[in-house]
């Protein structure tokens, strides 16, 4: 086949590809280049999938404190003023709570009349006089 009926089939030359300075699969490998294919089998992502996901970047984390900078102690991070030094006599032990009798779960009301039923069933004092 002629270079003029390639030329009218669109076909190339080797001398005119080589010309263009195309690489070729030779090229890239002596180049250890990798393709999407071997990337894809490493589970390897593009920037694009990468930026999609929206994992934080270490410049948004810019005005978060690292572990090296957080205060190990409470004084640290207070002047401890308005905390308790030491227990108010006023205060009472659990022990305490407990021994004065206090109802501390729900008690049926049953037999107990209720204010509206006071307010309707029974005569204001004052009317019988």
């Amino acid at each position: 086949m002629s270079e003029d009926s390639l030329a009218e089939k669109n076909f190339i030359t080797s001398s005119a590809l080589e010309e263009k300075g195309f690489l070729t699969n030779e090229d890239l490998a002596a180049k250890n280049y990798v393709s999407n294919d071997d990337l894809a089998a490493k589970n390897y992502v593009s920037n694009e999938e990468l930026n999609s996901k929206g994992y934080l970047t270490s410049s948004a984390l810019g005005d978060y404190a690292t572990k090296e900078e957080l205060p190990k102690n409470l004084s640290d991070l207070t002047d401890d003023v308005g905390y308790l030094t030491h227990i108010p006599e006023e205060y009472i032990t659990e022990t305490e709570l407990n021994n004065k009798g206090y109802i501390t779960e729900h008690q049926s009301l049953a037999g107990y009349a209720t204010e509206a039923y006071v307010n309707n069933s029974v005569y204001d004092a004052t009317t019988l006089l």
